[in-house]
């Protein structure tokens, strides 16, 4: 039987055994872990072995056009997955192509599931940052008393299965029966051009969740053969343009796996090649097998030892070890303890939402006010507050609120629409321009609101140069080097404010509206006080670089020398895109 002997703050694991073949190492017992936080040994107080604790599986389908010629038996494969979940196991189906489809909870055998699958078409664009937002948010039943619901109307069949989707109660109180392992199943070749999400985005996401992401990657993730790439696009074995594009096309998919391995392994799960349709099936088969091999283990999080560091996290590394076993194991590295109350506030907004869609604004107000109280810089909470102020005639707080947000998240194109308008409102034309620029800059139609402000007051004289400025958009990649979400955010925050205060350049918050991506690169970070070296890197396209600029930060937790840093780098790439995209 699971061990159930939790406290309220709980650290939980999922962490999948495998021995030297392969082959899941099953019949372990709480005795047989060691954990420690920061090098110190800590005792399990939560423990549910794969043989008797069900699954919750987020299976997160990719079903663009892109995958029906990579995987065209990914149907046929998806389906040999759900047959291989047991009976008590709860599947999550996020189907995505451009956009991502109503969820669904249901029973892995359910007849309606299965004939989801089957009607859904493999064509369209990719969402994947945003699928997989869906995934982790909506798989762990036990972190939301309150699921949120899927409110877009969709043209797809939405299926509950018997005890599938209905809310559980946190692992930390232990009750039998109700704590369920964990995981996020991704098929995808890793592109992405129509998501909201960013791939930082998604890397927050994944670091403030407990659940792991067993990644399939098939498609532009692999990388290509000369033979079948030639084969593919008619292309002669000794042209010159062969050899470059298949070494453009080896770039991405390099770029893509570097994505998804990160992700995967922060997360403490794995990343699985499926080389081709025929390997596919392998590749659900190897991740069934992870699943099998995993166990929840849990210990109640030690007094003290919390450093405020930058954004109010703190984070601590958690060495898993079996006894007496020599096996593979997959965990995710470490945690961040809160010093400002993260999932509280994210759980405090969610409900908010409720309010506000009932109508409650006034009372929405006071929840979203708890919530800045718990996360200061939670950007989410300003926006939706803003919105709930204008509601009820409170302009000058809303407008507040709405800066707060474009501080947060400067490339933000809903917040400044809402803050042109309310600046408008307020008789502040000088206000209203400047965001009525910068959301139509993110491709908002701000034509109505542009019109009305006309009448009563001049545009900047070079309004037609800003509305046509170069659009860039501003991300990180995957780090080589071991650095946390925290001060990986800080960096792109400043980053995007950087490149935000040149009046002929736009960030904008989809790849797909990018005339270029500005991606930032963290290398190496070393010595005390911390040490970054990376790079800015310009891409015209997927995976070319088309110029890269040296970034150094002499001290990471310093918030003027990260400004100093990010802004040298920032303002030779600024002068470069200026002069290479100008008109």
């Amino acid at each position: 039987m699971p061990v159930y002997r939790a406290g309220v703050d709980l650290v939980v694991l999922n962490v999948a055994v495998l021995d030297d073949d392969g082959d899941p190492v099953t019949g372990l017992s709480a005795e047989d872990f060691t954990i420690l936080e920061d090098g110190v040994p800590q005792e399990v107080a939560l423990f549910a072995s794969s043989s008797n604790t069900p699954l919750d599986i987020a299976l997160v389908l990719d079903m663009s056009g892109s995958v029906a010629a990579s995987a065209p038996s990914i149907k046929r494969d998806a389906k040999a997955f759900l047959d291989a979940l047991g009976p008590s196991d709860c599947v999550y189906f996020v189907p995505f192509q451009e956009k991502v489809h109503a969820g669904t909870w249901s029973a892995p055998d359910a007849p309606a599931l299965i004939s989801l699958v089957n009607r859904i078409p493999l064509r369209g664009g990719t969402a994947l940052y945003d699928a997989l937002a869906r995934g982790l948010t909506n798989v762990n039943r036990a972190r939301y008393p309150v699921l949120p619901s899927d409110q877009e109307l969709d043209d797809y069949l939405q299926v509950d299965g018997d005890n599938c989707g209905t809310p559980l109660p946190p692992e930390a109180l232990g009750v039998p029966g109700s704590v369920r392992r964990t995981a996020v199943v991704l098929l995808s070749d890793g592109g992405d051009e129509h998501s909201e999400a960013t791939y930082a985005d998604t890397l927050t996401n994944a670091w403030s969740n407990t659940v792991p992401i067993f990644s399939i990657a098939v498609g532009d993730a692999l990388a290509p053969m000369m033979r079948s790439f030639q084969e593919n696009r008619g292309l002669s074995s000794t042209g010159v343009r062969s050899s470059r594009l298949l070494r453009w096309r080896r770039t991405y998919s390099e770029e893509l796996q570097k994505k998804l391995r990160f992700l995967t392994r922060m997360t403490g799960g794995r990343l699985v090649l499926g080389k081709g349709p025929a390997t596919v099936r392998d590749a659900f088969d190897e991740v069934v097998k992870m699943l099998r091999s995993s166990y929840l283990v849990g210990y109640n999080q030690p007094l003290g030892n919390v450093s405020g560091g930058i954004s109010g996290l703190s984070w601590h590394r958690v060495d898993v070890e079996i006894k007496d076993q020599d096996a593979s194991l997959f965990v995710r590295p470490g945690y961040y303890r809160d010093v400002f109350d993260r999932t509280s506030a994210e759980k405090i907004v969610r409900e908010s939402l409720e309010l506000t869609a009932a109508g409650h604004h006034a009372e929405a107000v006071k929840q979203f006010d708890l919530a800045t109280q718990l996360d200061p810089g939670y950007w989410p909470t300003y926006l939706h507050r803003a919105r709930s102020l204008l509601q009820v005639g409170q302009l000058e707080d809303a407008r507040d609120d709405l800066l707060a947000a474009v501080y947060l998240r400067p490339e933000l194109g809903l917040a400044h629409e809402l803050l042109a308008d309310t600046a408008f409102k307020l008789g502040d034309f000088k206000l209203a321009w400047y965001h009525i620029i910068r959301a139509a800059q993110d491709g908002v139609d701000m034509a109505p609101l542009a019109q009305q402000l006309m009448d009563v007051s001049e545009g900047p004289p070079d309004l037609a140069e800003q509305l046509s400025a170069v659009r860039i958009f501003v991300d990180v990649g995957p780090p080589s080097v071991e650095i946390d979400q925290a001060t990986l955010l800080e960096l792109l925050r400043v980053l995007r404010t950087e490149m935000s205060v040149a009046s002929d350049i736009s960030l904008v918050s989809n790849s797909a509206n990018a005339t270029a991506a500005l991606i930032l690169e963290a290398q190496v970070v070393r010595g005390r006080p911390r040490k970054l070296e990376g790079k800015l890197v310009i891409r015209g396209g997927p995976s070319d670089a088309v110029r890269e600029e040296r970034l150094q930060v002499d001290d990471l937790d310093d918030p003027v020398e990260i400004a100093s840093g990010i802004s040298k780098a920032a303002r030779e790439m600024r002068m470069w895109v200026q002069k290479t995209y100008g008109q």
